[in-house]
């Protein structure tokens, strides 16, 4: 298959996408498509890493990490 022979299903939804006149061109749709695919990927791996730590008890309270933070630069209030 080169660039130019898409399957049926994606040729329709590449057809579907640039009837909405958002694209402009069949390149336009597939480059959109695999730039959010390849985004998504990055985000299922950070969430994946992100749970695989929770699991392992390497996290912090969010309120915790806060509070040191404003302690940290002087950010408390004071009155």
């Amino acid at each position: 298959m080169t660039t130019q022979e898409l399957s049926p299903v994606v040729e329709q939804l590449v057809q579907e996408q640039l009837s909405t006149g958002k694209y402009q061109s069949r390149d336009e749709v597939l480059v959109r498509a695999l730039r959010n695919l390849s985004e998504h990927d990055h985000f299922m791996a950070d969430l994946e890493a992100a749970a695989e730590d929770e699991a392992a008890g390497r996290f912090r309270d969010a309120d915790e990490v806060m509070a040191e933070m404003a302690e940290r630069f002087n950010l408390v209030n004071t009155p």
